[in-house]
């Protein structure tokens, strides 16, 4: 295992990820606002005078939200392996870039106050957007009937972490926060 890896993150393990669809930039408040025609975001256009548009993502919703909106469009979230897959991109260390961590603030935002427009820096090797370092992206995955998986990091990363693969659980209840978008899959 990784020496910079939390122990929650081990034992490294072979997972099958079946060919699927991610899309390069989460959703942002413009493509939720189309699809549903409202923005719950706490960082939006008409609520923030500052460098606030309809290209960061969309925050402020739910698991379900997210499944119920997703599924009308034939759509769904990634599992946590899908994401994860996607994100590192061919990489096995804990940086998922591969690149030395000076080089960092080229990919990824973060020790930051909000989280920015979509695809605002590098993508990964696979042509991925913001996988780490804008905002948390909820998983298909439920751990427990009313606790949801959560993978990649928020603005709000400190930069020892930054560029490190990492996962966590939240409260359904808890899920509505400034910090936490998604991306959409397709696998079928």
């Amino acid at each position: 295992m990784d020496p910079d890896c939390d122990p929650k993150q081990g034992p490294v393990h072979v997972v099958t990820v079946e060919p699927l669809f991610l899309s390069k930039f989460e959703m942002t408040q413009g493509q939720w606002l189309r699809f549903t025609g409202e923005n719950p975001s706490s960082l939006n256009p008409a609520l923030k005078s500052h460098e606030i548009d309809l290209r960061h993502p969309v925050e402020w919703v739910s698991w379900t939200d997210c499944s119920q909106v997703l599924a009308r469009m034939s759509l769904e979230l990634p599992t946590g392996a899908q994401w994860e897959h996607a994100c590192r991109a061919g990489t096995e260390g804990s940086n998922i870039f591969n690149v030395p961590r000076i080089l960092l603030p080229r990919y990824a935002r973060f020790e930051s106050e909000c989280s920015i427009s979509v695809g605002s820096f590098l993508p990964n090797d696979w042509g991925l957007f913001d996988t780490y370092g804008n905002v948390w992206e909820i998983c298909h995955n439920k751990v427990t009937a009313d606790r949801a998986r959560l993978q990649g990091a928020s603005y709000k990363a400190r930069t020892r972490l930054a560029g490190m693969f990492d996962y966590f659980t939240v409260n359904l209840k808890d899920l509505y926060s400034h910090s936490i978008g998604f991306r959409l899959a397709r696998t079928h």
